[in-house]
């Protein structure tokens, strides 16, 4: 938000496109690494370093391949060579710590993953006021204060966290073919359907239109940032749990646990709109200062509430599922609504203009909805006629 007035809009919008790769890159870590690590640790407790280490291996390689993106999305749209290097950096960075801290999670070990995330917030902060105070800011800067970030709380959770981890090396890239078949083909399906219905518009605007474009929507998405990044953290917290309740047979306990996730997610929702609103009236002389038109930013704020709306009562049925291991249907719901995002979407864009895309977005979430809610009822007749 401090950077708002401080960037160009095309530096801007490059920006906070690098923030939605890093999110789905987040996503792929969760399919690929933090839903294996969550079920392997609460169902089979014994013998799991293997595995550990193959998941941290295949890690590793997309963390890179993620990196190798943003530097190209950089080169792309002529970031500067520099900043784009640093970028990349941060995407590398980013996936690395999210494994790290997913691992935190699956051992019920929440306190280490959140003492990093102070770490990630404090310097992330300091380096933004710095920013805010500079007269001459860049991308290149931002991403260097981004890169300090997140370095720091990698460093906290490989190397200061009091605990005793699995040795560095071990474990081969042939031990993840199980976990592949087994849990992560669909779930990484489900995850890049997923993408493609809530963020399609992101690629389809910055490609089609240019980063500039895409400055606005990413204003809108950036005021509803406290609930989005909650979301998949809390996804992280709770997901074990209902693995092992359901592991356990206590199916009513974890539909409790999918209850208190959604009142959890809404109350953080409250909080968000309560903010937003002081923030108009206490900086109403800033707000009008921004070099973006007003109506065009309002639009997209209101239009991606609700996108954000849905969502919250979406992921606590979707971790549900996951943690009752429906990997393959739960990906089948995201394939037939990531068409439905992307093909709206891509005619808004056409016909009319980017922001309003987002009612693309807006119809393929409540597809996916539909389709999660219904399979999370079918999930939990099962339960109870097996029970």
């Amino acid at each position: 938000m401090l950077l708002l007035p401080k960037l160009t809009p095309h530096d801007y919008g490059f920006f906070a496109f690098t923030l939605v790769l890093v999110q789905f890159t987040f996503s792929i870590t969760n399919a690929t690494a933090s839903t294996p690590l969550s079920v392997l640790l609460n169902q089979n407790p014994q013998g799991w370093e293997g595995d550990y280490h193959a998941i941290r291996k295949v890690n590793l390689i997309l963390s890179l391949f993620s990196a190798l993106i943003v530097l190209g999305s950089g080169f792309y749209f002529e970031i500067g060579v520099a900043a784009s290097l640093l970028m990349a950096a941060f995407a590398w960075l980013s996936a690395v710590r999210w494994f790290n801290r997913s691992f935190e999670y699956a051992r019920h070990l929440p306190r280490y993953a959140a003492l990093s995330d102070v770490v990630y917030s404090v310097v992330l902060v300091a380096g933004s006021a710095l920013l805010f105070f500079w007269s001459d800011v860049s991308i290149l800067f931002t991403s260097l204060v981004l890169n300090a970030a997140a370095l720091a709380a990698l460093v906290y959770l490989v190397a200061l966290t009091p605990k005793t981890k699995p040795a560095v090396s071990g474990g081969r890239l042939r031990d993840y073919l199980p976990i592949w078949r087994d849990q992560v083909r669909w779930s990484l399906v489900g995850v890049t359907t997923t993408e493609m219905t809530v963020n399609g518009h992101a690629y389809l605007v910055t490609f089609l239109a240019g980063p500039t474009a895409f400055a606005p929507l990413a204003i809108a998405t950036l005021c509803w940032r406290p609930v989005a990044t909650m979301l998949p953290s809390i996804t992280l917290i709770e997901r074990p749990v209902m693995a092992r309740q359901l592991a356990e047979g206590k199916l009513k306990g974890a539909r409790r646990t999918v209850r208190v996730f959604q009142v959890t997610v809404q109350a953080i929702l409250l909080i968000n709109i309560l903010a937003l609103v002081a923030a108009w009236y206490l900086f109403p002389q800033q707000i009008a200062g921004l070099p973006y038109d007003l109506t065009t930013a309002l639009t997209a704020i209101g239009l991606w509430f609700i996108v954000i709306f849905v969502r919250t009562i979406r992921i606590p049925e979707s971790t549900f599922i996951q943690a009752a291991k429906s990997f393959k249907e739960l990906a089948r719901t995201s394939m037939v609504a990531a068409p439905v995002s992307l093909g709206v979407a891509a005619l808004l864009i056409i016909f009319f203009n980017p922001t309003i895309s987002i009612l693309g977005i807006i119809a393929g979430e409540i597809a996916m909805t539909t389709g999660i809610l219904l399979l999370g009822r079918k999930i939990v007749r099962h339960y109870e006629k097996t029970a």
